[in-house]
């Protein structure tokens, strides 16, 4: 069974969440949670696609990411709730295969960004 998040912790430099705002608006991205510390973006509705999200963490020099797909509940009856409420956007396995893809390519702009390697 596929993960729920895709995770990466990694030493942080410079003003990362002011690098992730960037992204997010480059990437269309939405803030939907923000504090000095964190920030919780979201893009699409899952209407046509699954929606993405992708949450940051900053904890002293250490910085932790999670991204996933969101399974929303007409998604999810749709395909006779094979779909879960959340799955990772790393490759592999057959569900939500388009959204993951989509949702990889985005992050992984945020992560050369940081001078991270990219989910594969």
């Amino acid at each position: 069974m596929a993960e729920k998040r895709a995770i990466r912790e990694f030493a942080a430099n410079g003003d990362v969440l002011a690098i992730a705002d960037e992204w997010a608006a480059d990437q269309a991205y939405k803030t939907v949670e923000e504090s000095s510390d964190l920030r919780l973006y979201k893009k699409g509705t899952g209407f046509i696609t699954g929606a993405r999200a992708v949450e940051i963490r900053n904890q002293g020099k250490q910085l932790h990411l999670e991204a996933w797909v969101i399974g929303n509940l007409p998604a999810r009856i749709f395909s006779l709730f094979i779909l879960p409420a959340e799955i990772t956007i790393e490759s592999g396995g057959a569900k939500a295969v388009v959204p993951r893809r989509q949702g990889r390519g985005e992050v992984n702009k945020l992560l050369e960004r940081l001078g991270q390697e990219p989910i594969a």
